[in-house]
């Protein structure tokens, strides 16, 4: 006869395990200690994930979750891409953690998903599919830079969006420049 239904929402676990991982970095999450946090008996986490990979992998998606693109949206390819990498900086500011698991893993199947998004709208602005990839991976780079900076030293969010700025430019740029050489 199975236990009583768990009380907890799944965003109320991942919240949890992302604060813990904020506080005390990656090494130190558990599904243990997640319990504890949550004030609930140790085996309580697995009825929401079987294991810690799986907690792991839905932690990135819950914590990317403001980035998701619309494959429909009719906004121009430039203003998603940016409102993604602004949604991005906001999440890492929000849980630096994730920073940590991204860095640790890059084996997560909602970043994956997130990057094919991506490299899809680029290569329909005009890039190729190594300048798609090659640009995405500079200006995620550059984000995760900037928000690990941004923690220890306290860079102002004009300074964010001023480099934003720069790089969105040159890749508009780029991207004009690989159509006019198609055309």
């Amino acid at each position: 006869m199975p236990g009583p239904k768990p009380s907890l929402t799944h965003e109320q676990v991942l919240e949890a395990a992302l604060e813990l991982t904020d506080a005390d970095g990656l090494a130190a999450l558990n599904l243990r200690k997640l319990a504890a946090a949550l004030g609930v008996s140790a085996m309580t986490p697995y009825s929401y994930f079987s294991d810690k990979a799986e907690l792991l992998n839905a932690m990135v998606g819950h914590a990317l979750r403001a980035l998701n693109l619309d494959p429909a949206s009719t906004e121009p390819w430039d203003v998603q891409l940016e409102a993604a990498m602004r949604g991005m900086h906001d999440s890492f500011e929000r849980h630096p953690g994730v920073i940590e698991l991204i860095l640790a893993e890059s084996d997560y199947s909602r970043l994956d998903d997130f990057r094919r998004e991506l490299t899809s709208m680029l290569v329909g602005a005009g890039l190729t599919e190594r300048q798609s990839t090659d640009a995405l991976r500079t200006l995620t780079s550059y984000i995760i830079g900037f928000t690990m900076m941004h923690r220890r030293r306290g860079r102002s969010s004009d300074s964010f969006e001023h480099g934003l700025e720069l790089y969105m430019n040159a890749l508009r740029g780029e991207a004009a420049a690989s159509i006019e050489r198609g055309s």
